[in-house]
């Protein structure tokens, strides 16, 4: 019965996130971008500056940032309006130049393919959602800000009086997602200039486009930057070849391997791994839940589940989520020696000599 009641109350729960799902996925999105932004309040109050202004003038620099991701998909998206009917036309012609190679009962029957405007029909976003979705944001960000740093803890603390361990526990979720998201953060950056700079090399369209996808697709652990290399060897075969496509496939792939086997291995702690299939599990659930935007957040959201199990009767439920493969021994010689790095040696200890007068020699 009980574990029957258990089950109703999950599919109750789950119920409640899908109806919810326009107003709680702008929420959590904004608590999550408050998280990150809250070193930056707590610099400017060490500077005098009173907590409302510092929230405002991070608030400021945090639109500042959304406004030019805004920027950089507008030009994303007027690059794909030029380049993609260019790209159809050549891949056209590529799959007829394979075709004629194969005999005659291979070849599909039918029209050829003609790009149209219809192909283009899914890129246009509405502006009324995206508006509301990033007021709603913006005010979580701004109130989320004042609250972090606003004694949030020291409050949770001294509510009740087993409130203490709760208020650690919140401590140890905003520090690991916030340690989290700024090596992603990185890394991402990493990966786009890097797809950016390979994009260019290799003369490939859409240079833009697939920056801002490495970008957001990396903070996809295991899965989100494959799908951008899958992506960039289509585009590089049918619009410059088979040469340009396997090579820049080829330099992206390596890149990724040095970023996500090396780069993020030595900044980001074992802890703040999950396994492949909780990666993936994460992904289903919150984008059928929430959508694109629930799909984005998952990962930081499974981050905080499992953070959160970690600390409670249910710490076996966090260890199955996490991943702590085997660490690679030169990977552990980097780390420690980081580690020891800037440390003062520690001088030779020395035997003390006791104190008091010396022992008088036997006389001859």
């Amino acid at each position: 019965m009980r574990r029957f009641t258990g089950f109703i109350a999950l599919v109750i729960g789950l119920a409640a996130l899908k109806l919810a799902g326009p107003f709680l996925c702008p929420v959590v999105f904004g608590l999550l971008v408050a998280a990150v932004s809250a070193p930056m309040v707590q610099w400017l109050r060490r500077h005098k500056i009173p907590a409302g202004l510092a929230a405002f003038l991070v608030l400021l620099l945090d639109m500042a940032v959304i406004g030019l991701l805004g920027g950089v998909l507008y030009a994303a998206s007027s690059d794909l309006k030029s380049e993609l009917p260019n790209i159809l036309q050549n891949a056209q012609h590529e799959a007829q130049r394979l075709t004629a190679h194969l005999p005659q009962s291979l070849v599909p029957k039918g029209e050829s393919f003609k790009p149209s405007s219809e192909a283009l029909s899914g890129v246009a976003a509405s502006f009324a959602e995206v508006a509301e979705f990033i007021t709603v944001a913006l005010l979580m960000i701004f109130f989320a800000l004042l609250e972090l740093n606003g004694g949030l803890s020291q409050r949770l603390a001294t509510s009740t009086p087993g409130a203490l361990k709760h208020a650690q526990t919140v401590e140890n979720v905003l520090k690991d997602v916030r340690s989290y998201l700024k090596v992603k953060l990185l890394t991402s950056t990493m990966m786009a200039i890097g797809t950016f700079i390979t994009f260019k090399i290799f003369g490939l369209p859409m240079a833009i486009l697939f920056t801002v996808m490495m970008f957001v697709f990396h903070f996809i652990p295991n899965i989100g930057a494959l799908v951008v290399v899958v992506a960039t060897l289509a585009i590089g075969v049918a619009s410059k070849g088979a040469g340009a496509g396997l090579g820049a496939t080829a330099v992206l792939v390596l890149l990724t391997a040095i970023i996500g086997n090396v780069v993020e291995p030595l900044m980001m702690s074992r802890t703040l791994s999950l396994s492949p299939l909780t990666v993936v599990l994460g992904l289903l659930l919150w984008g059928w839940l929430w959508g694109p935007m629930g799909a984005l957040i998952s990962i930081p959201l499974m981050l905080m589940t499992k953070v959160v199990l970690e600390q409670t009767q249910l710490a076996w439920v966090g260890e199955l989520m996490g991943e702590k493969p085997k660490p690679e021994p030169w990977v552990e010689r980097l780390r420690a020696r980081g580690g020891h790095r800037g440390q003062p040696a520690k001088p030779a200890t020395q035997p003390q000599r006791p104190h008091g007068p010396p022992h008088p020699r036997p006389s001859a």
